[in-house]
């Protein structure tokens, strides 16, 4: 798709901000995750990007979403975190189903992941990452199909309101890495 083309020097940024207490209702309403939420609403979005621009494959797009394998409690300053994939919606879903299949997705691959170590879990993820990057700088990485379309990362804010030399944090705007073969990374985090 052109999401998921070698990524060269042009790129572009875009911020959004979300009503956070709204999605939280319409989760919890839902009986479904704030990600799930995020992750039906990325789905959609994609799939009209791609269907207006002539890209649309027809089929269910795949979110990396990395998850902490960090302990409560564990204050290691070290990355203990592995990538989830997961199966967004049909293409002809409506909203209601579309979310049903991301939650139900996300459950799965969360429910796989509790089948492995969190060393075994973390040196999948680096292995597949270490294998995009390899076939990003190979004259092969637009030929070999993406590992997934979208990364899509919730980072957490902090749970007090933040200052900086006494005026109010009114927005934080993250900014992260692209992998190869994967052009689009959403990244979002509460304040």
């Amino acid at each position: 798709t052109a999401i998921n083309r070698t990524i060269h020097r042009a790129r572009s940024i875009a911020v959004q901000t979300l009503d956070a207490p709204r999605v939280i209702h319409f989760a919890h309403a839902h009986r479904v995750t704030v990600n799930d939420v995020v992750l039906t609403i990325i789905d959609r979005a994609l799939h009209r990007y791609l269907r207006d621009h002539g890209g649309d494959t027809g089929a269910p797009l795949i979110a990396m979403v990395p998850m902490s394998l960090r302990e409560e409690g564990d204050t290691r300053t070290n990355t203990q975190a592995c990538l989830l994939y997961i199966e967004l919606g049909r293409e002809h879903a409506t909203p209601e189903q579309r979310l049903r299949q991301v939650h139900a997705a996300s459950e799965h691959a969360k429910a796989d992941a509790r089948e492995y170590t969190p060393t075994a879990l973390s040196d999948h993820s680096m292995l597949v990452i270490g294998l995009a990057e390899l076939m990003g700088r190979l004259p092969l990485g637009d030929r070999v199909g993406p590992v997934g379309n979208v990364l899509v990362s919730n980072v957490p804010g902090s749970d007090q309101r933040l200052f900086l030399h006494g005026a109010p944090l009114r927005g934080a705007y993250p900014l992260s890495t692209l992998m190869p073969g994967c052009a689009l990374n959403v990244t979002l985090m509460r304040h």
